[in-house]
């Protein structure tokens, strides 16, 4: 009998012992499986990860080189400006001279041709801020000339003045109310000539 109860309990005892092994092989296996979805899971994370890095890092290229291509071209439009309405020539008559006074034709043609020619789509800047500041000039170019067309004179074979010409004498008030607005025209050419000038320069040589 008392035989019998030790080899029970040494029965027992085993089967405990296997359910046991079996349930630690059986964690085992879970974990190993876990283990092994979590390895895969970060590899794809590391894949996606360095797809969108190189993805980002294309986009910042092509970002660059477009800056690159802009500022290129800018200034090279920058430079054409330049020599079309000359600082130390044409500006520079503008920023000084007073309408109410007779003044060299010749002086003014470059802006006449600049806004002839001021619609050429070649003409335009690429970055569209400067782009804003350079129409805003080419409005103003054509706002003086027009003005210049319609309230100034040839008063000799080379000198120009506003209308009504004066011969003898003092001159008629609508003369110089005429000399008033292109001064303030000339003003905001100059001006606005200024504003694209410098935005230009900081962003070409940036």
């Amino acid at each position: 009998m008392v035989a019998g109860l030790a080899l029970a309990g040494v029965l027992i005892t085993a089967l405990v012992a296997v359910g046991n092994a079996r349930k630690r092989n059986a964690l085992d296996e879970r974990l190993l499986l876990l283990k092994t979805k979590l390895e895969g899971d970060v590899t794809r994370l590391e894949q996606l990860h360095a797809e969108q890095l190189a993805r980002l890092e294309h986009a910042l290229t092509c970002e660059a080189e477009e800056r690159a291509r802009v500022r290129k071209a800018d200034a090279t439009r920058l430079k054409v400006l330049l020599e079309e309405l000359d600082p130390a020539g044409l500006v520079a008559f503008l920023r000084d001279h007073d309408f109410g006074s007779s003044f060299v034709g010749e002086r003014i043609m470059p802006l006449f041709r600049f806004a002839d020619g001021s619609v050429d789509p070649h003409r335009d800047f690429l970055d569209a801020r400067l782009q804003v500041l350079y129409q805003a000039l080419v409005d103003s170019s054509r706002q003086l000339s027009n003005g210049l067309a319609l309230k100034t004179a040839p008063k000799t074979a080379t000198l120009h003045e506003v209308i009504p010409v004066g011969e003898f004498g003092e001159r008629p008030k609508l003369a110089w109310e005429h000399a008033k607005q292109l001064n303030e025209l000339a003003t905001q050419f100059v001006e606005a000539f200024d504003r694209l000038v410098r935005a230009a320069r900081a962003m070409t040589d940036g």
